[in-house]
């Protein structure tokens, strides 16, 4: 069985206000001293341009083949976050945060509980969560990176009019999203078999997958995850 995850796109306790402290200027700092390249070895136009192409290192799969060994060596050590600062709170405690530019958060509880099921597959890196009253959050947060990268989802075998498809880049989004609706999607559960947390290379509109166990694990320990839709297994 597999779920889809869905980021909110409303402020809650899964998608907070809040900014990054420092960030950008590191970024920048970083532009100007060490005139860093893409990965084509071509330099940047501007620090604006350094500081997108690293924030797609976080949500997109475009790790050259020469740092596929070394996913690490890859995201430099300036370029990861150290500080998230959250401007309101809620008495609900989400184990997954959408920070911004969408890069994601989890609890201490949830990266163990994933690293348990995908060991040495995703990147972690500590991050200092700091909440509105300048309290530092009561459990460590992790900086994450999925790097699971599947093709399992079947648009033909999907139900009529679930998805619609981009005339433009090939890639499907699913326009309403429910519970009826994600049950009408489509998943070959043998194409990402093994895979307990990965991104899907066919569906723009959703964040990332769960395997039900990961899904059944979290909901017994407590873990608090976004929310999360049952697809149709094929």
């Amino acid at each position: 069985m597999v779920w889809a995850v869905i980021l909110p796109s409303v402020f809650n306790e899964f998608f907070p206000r809040g900014e990054f402290v420092g960030y950008n200027e590191k970024l920048e700092n970083a532009y100007r001293e060490l005139s860093p390249r893409d990965e084509n070895g071509e330099t940047f136009r501007s620090a604006n341009n350094y500081n997108y192409w690293v924030s797609r290192k976080f949500t997109m799969q475009w790790v050259p083949e020469a740092s596929a060994q070394n996913p690490l060596d890859w995201v430099k050590d300036w370029e990861w976050p150290d500080q998230y600062v959250l401007k309101n709170e809620y008495k609900r405690k989400a184990s997954l945060i959408n920070m911004t530019n969408r890069i994601l958060c989890v609890s201490d509880e949830l990266r163990r509980l994933i690293e348990s099921l995908d060991p040495d597959t995703h990147l972690f890196r500590p991050l200092d969560l700091v909440l509105r009253n300048g309290r530092p959050s009561p459990e460590q947060f992790f900086t994450m990176i999925i790097r699971n990268w599947r093709e399992a989802i079947r648009p033909a075998e999907s139900d009529e009019g679930v998805l619609y498809r981009s005339s433009l880049s090939g890639l499907y989004t699913v326009p309403i999203q429910g519970v009826k609706e994600f049950r009408s999607v489509a998943v070959a559960e043998e194409a990402a078999r093994g895979c307990h947390v990965w991104k899907d290379r066919t569906i723009l509109s959703v964040d990332f997958y769960i395997s039900d166990k990961l899904q059944s694990a979290a909901k017994e320990a407590g873990i608090r995850l976004p929310p999360h839709f049952k697809l149709k297994s094929v």
